[in-house]
């Protein structure tokens, strides 16, 4: 880690912090004005929320670009891949830490017809040409990334990496030629990857649909059976994980509900004349306009919901399925939590001690079903923060980590290929 990163750790999660909170209240006071927004005389005010929105995602990417490096290293990941080329202060990290990198530079879901462009082309080769000029003396790197992605390209394709190829070896001969491309729905790979020195498999393997890990193997030998002389990178197995941390996200929340079905004994009027702690530890009356503000914080714990529109160009099936997928994630995270914590509030016997502890919920499920129930939420809590980091950190940066034991569990032929490029620590 460099001591400038070190320095700034405390600022840059704080600037993460804020510029979510921000994100999140900007997002519902834009909503709450959706009108007056698209109203025509009002191009200055949105061009005014334009400016604000984009000042907070910069924010917000700059303080997750500095905290990655540590991200990787608690997670025990030696292995990251990114869209696209990063800071050369995130490659000096990598360098100091051994983390190994996947270079890719910017040629996402191009066809055919795209890279026949000869304008298109030139740029995409003058990028190649100044990432790897810019990168080539980071230890960390081990492939130049050609391209992501590519569909039914034909022989543009085939010609465009040829020229790539040219390219990498005339400047930087040492590191792997490399592209990334899906599997599904179909396995058949074009001729011109046996020119590859390696290839990233990108499977979201239990994100859509309910795809078994035991398809990974058949894919990965059919690839092997095609390509035999190219080294395979399985790059996008976290879904997996996250998904095994989602499950017991709702247990937790699903036992916190039954906690409190199972303890009613306060009046339903508590739902129609909400209390807040006075300040002196007791109760008054809650003002409107902090039931208002309140909503606003809360509507804040339910996003994420919209994530699937970032996979839209990605999912199988009609497009329309991705506006279905966001609704019912919001209408699902928002019955779960709203209706877990009626039952809760319902549930527990002194509705001063619930305002004015520090843990409300936990003090809940303590006095519900004692200690060993409260350790359990506990952990539960943990893990939620910690799953929401993981998913956060892979979504808004493009990172995608292979961990040792997994990678070398998918393909053993992938270690020695790999192992020779974490040598660098």
């Amino acid at each position: 880690m460099t001591e400038e990163l070190v320095l700034w750790h405390d600022f840059n999660v704080a600037l993460v912090t804020a510029s979510a909170g921000l994100l999140g209240l900007l997002f519902v006071a834009l909503s709450l004005h959706v009108r007056a927004l698209t109203a025509r005389r009002n191009a200055e005010l949105r061009s005014v929320a334009r400016t604000i929105f984009l000042g907070y995602v910069v924010s917000l990417g700059i303080g997750f670009l500095a905290l990655l490096p540590q991200t990787l290293t608690a997670l025990g990941a030696d292995f990251t891949r990114s869209h696209y080329p990063p800071s050369e202060r995130l490659l000096e990290a990598f360098d100091r830490l051994g983390i190994v990198f996947w270079e890719q530079i910017p040629v996402w879901r191009l066809k055919g017809k795209d890279l026949a462009r000869r304008q298109l082309r030139r740029t995409i080769l003058d990028r190649l040409r100044q990432t790897i000029l810019r990168d080539r003396n980071h230890a960390s790197v081990m492939t130049w990334g050609a391209a992501n992605e590519i569909v039914r390209g034909g022989y543009a394709e085939t010609s465009y990496l040829a020229q790539a190829k040219a390219l990498i070896r005339r400047l930087d001969p040492t590191r792997f030629f490399a592209v990334d491309q899906t599997l599904s729905p179909h396995v058949r790979l074009p001729a011109a990857f046996k020119t590859l020195d390696a290839l990233g498999i990108s499977e979201y393997v239990g994100w859509y649909g309910n795809d078994p890990l035991s398809r990974v193997r058949p894919l990965l030998d059919s690839v092997h059976r095609q390509l035999p002389g190219v080294a395979l990178f399985a790059i996008r197995f976290n879904a997996v994980l996250t998904g095994f941390f989602l499950a017991l996200e709702l247990l937790v929340v699903l036992a916190l509900a039954i906690s409190g079905l199972v303890h009613l004994q306060q009046p339903l009027s508590i739902a129609t004349s909400p209390v807040m702690a006075d300040g002196k530890g007791g109760l008054m009356a809650t003002p409107l306009n902090f039931v208002i503000a309140a909503i606003a914080v809360a509507m804040f714990s339910v996003n994420g919901y919209d994530s699937a529109i970032n996979f839209s160009e990605e999912t199988a099936g009609e497009a329309r399925q991705v506006g279905r997928a966001v609704v019912l994630a919001a209408s699902i995270g928002i019955a779960l939590q709203l209706g877990t914590f009626l039952l809760v509030v319902f549930g527990v016997p002194d509705i001063k001690a619930f305002v004015n502890s520090t843990t409300p919920l936990l003090d809940a499920a303590k006095s519900s079903f004692g200690d060993t129930f409260y350790k359990i939420v506990a952990i539960g809590a943990i893990i939620a923060i910690l799953n929401a980091c993981l998913a956060i950190t892979l979504l808004v940066t493009g990172f995608n980590l292979v961990g040792d034991g997994l990678r070398d569990a998918v393909d053993p032929r992938l270690r020695d290929v790999l192992d020779s490029r974490t040598a660098i620590r």
